[in-house]
C-alpha cells in the first residue's frame, strides 16, 4: 500500500459515483471522497472534447467552479495540459503526471498556471484516461502547490480504476437517456413537432410529425436541418450556432424565431432554443430544441389554455391539471395547496401522479416542460 493512499476513501468513492450515475446520488460526494483517499484536494471526469464541458460535467466542488470560468474566460483555447496529455493518451500512455506535462519554467511563469490553476490552488495534477462509448474521457485530480507533485502510488491507485470508471460513465449514458427524451415525448403527446439538436447541429431527436411539419419550406438532409429559401437558410443556420453553443453552465439564451414567407407574408415559424439545464449535461445529446409551428398555430399558442386542455393533453385529472398549472406557474407545493384550498398532502399525492403521467420526477422540470409548451400560467 502507498504511503498517501487511503483506499478505503477511493473505493467509498466509487460506490458513491456509481449512485451518482444512476441517479441515486451527486457526483461532488464521489469524487471529493476520491479525491481525499488520493490525497487530492478536487477531482473532475474531462473528455477529450471540450466542448461538452459547458453542459455541465461531473466534478467535485471546487474543481466544478474551475471548469465553468476555464471555459467563460477562454482558458481552455490554449489548454497546455490537455493538449500534452491527449498527446500522450493517443501514443497509450493511459497514466499522465503534472510534471510531464509542463517545465518548472513553464509552470512558474505561465498565466495557464499562475493566473487560473494557482487561483483556484489546482497547480499539481494527475489523469488516467478510458474509453466510453468510443469517447476518450479521464479521471483528473488536483491539488495545491503545498502539496506538491502526486506520486507513483497515488498514480498506481488512480490507474486500478480505470475499467470501474469507464463502467460508471457507461451508466449515466444509460440513465440520462430516458431523461434526455422526456421533452420529446411530452410534446409528442401533445402533438407539437419538434426537432432536437446536438452540439454539432445535426439532429437528435424529432417527434412523429416534425418531419410533416417543416416541409415544404425546410428539408432534413444527412440529418440537418436546412431551409429550402437561402435567406431563411442563413438565418436558421446563424440560430442553430447560436442555440448549440454553450458558453457556460448557465447560459441560457433567449428563443431564436426563424419564419418562413410565402408571398412576402410570414407563413410558417421555427423557434429554436436552447435546451433548458435542468435536462442538459455531458451525457445529453439534445442541447438545443426547435419547435414548429403556423403563424395561425402561432398566434393562440400564447393564450393560457383551460385545465381542461391541460388535462386532455397529458391524461391529467381536473385536480391534477390544477395542481400542474400552479406549480407550473412556478409556485411551491405549500402555496398551491393553498391556493386551491386542499391539503398539503393531497396536493404532495396529486404532483406525484403528475410526475408519472408526465415521465418526469422534479418540480422543476414541470416548470421547464409547461413554459416550452407555452402552458404556464393557471385559472
Amino acid at each position: 500500500m502507498g504511503n498517501g493512499v487511503r483506499y478505503a476513501l477511493v473505493e467509498r468513492g466509487v460506490d458513491l459515483l456509481f449512485d451518482a450515475a444512476a441517479g441515486m446520488g451527486n457526483w461532488d460526494a464521489g469524487l471529493s471522497t476520491i479525491a481525499a483517499g488520493l490525497g487530492a484536494t478536487g477531482a473532475a471526469f474531462i473528455p477529450e472534447k471540450w466542448q461538452v464541458i459547458p453542459l455541465g460535467i461531473p466534478a467535485s466542488g471546487n474543481a466544478a467552479s474551475a471548469m465553468a470560468e476555464f471555459v467563460t474566460a477562454g482558458w481552455h483555447i490554449n489548454d497546455i495540459r490537455a493538449r500534452r496529455a491527449w498527446s500522450l493518451v493517443r501514443s497509450e500512455r493511459l497514466l499522465f503526471y503534472e510534471q510531464e506535462m509542463a517545465t518548472p519554467e513553464e509552470r512558474a511563469s505561465d498565466p495557464y498556471y499562475q493566473e487560473f490553476f494557482g487561483k483556484y490552488d489546482m497547480l499539481w495534477f494527475m489523469g488516467v484516461a478510458f474509453l466510453v462509448r468510443g469517447a476518450r474521457w479521464s479521471l483528473c485530480v488536483y491539488r495545491g502547490d503545498k502539496h506538491g507533485a502526486f506520486h507513483a502510488d497515488e498514480g498506481e491507485a488512480l490507474y486500478r480504476l480505470r475499467s470501474n470508471l469507464s463502467r460508471i460513465l457507461r451508466l449515466a449514458y444509460a440513465f440520462r437517456a430516458p431523461e434526455n427524451s422526456t421533452i420529446a415525448t411530452i410534446l409528442d403527446r401533445a402533438s407539437v413537432p419538434m426537432l432536437g439538436f446536438d452540439l454539432s447541429g445535426q439532429i437528435s431527436m424529432l417527434t412523429q410529425n416534425a418531419v410533416e411539419a417543416v416541409a415544404p419550406y425546410y428539408r432534413v438532409k444527412g440529418n440537418r436541418l436546412y431551409a429550402v429559401d437561402p435567406a431563411a437558410d442563413k438565418s436558421l443556420q446563424a440560430a442553430l450556432r447560436e442555440a448549440t453553443t454553450c458558453l457556460s453552465s448557465a447560459a441560457q439564451r433567449e428563443p431564436s424565431a426563424v419564419v418562413a414567407y410565402e408571398a412576402g407574408r410570414p407563413v410558417h415559424v421555427i423557434e429554436i432554443m436552447t435546451m433548458p439545464r435542468t435536462f442538459v449535461d455531458a451525457f445529453g445529446s439534445m442541447v438545443a430544441i426547435g419547435i414548429i409551428r403556423s403563424i395561425r398555430a402561432a398566434k393562440s399558442v400564447s393564450e393560457s389554455p383551460s385545465v381542461g386542455a391541460l388535462g386532455a393533453t397529458f391524461g391529467l385529472t381536473g385536480a391534477e391539471a390544477r395542481v400542474a398549472c400552479h406549480v407550473g406557474a412556478g409556485l411551491g407545493l405549500p402555496e398551491t395547496a393553498r391556493k386551491l384550498g386542499i391539503g398539503y398532502e393531497t396536493a404532495r399525492t396529486h404532483l406525484s401522479r403528475i410526475f408519472a403521467k408526465l415521465g418526469i420526477s422534479r418540480q422543476s422540470e414541470l416548470v421547464e416542460v409547461l413554459a416550452l409548451l407555452n402552458l404556464r400560467g393557471h385559472d
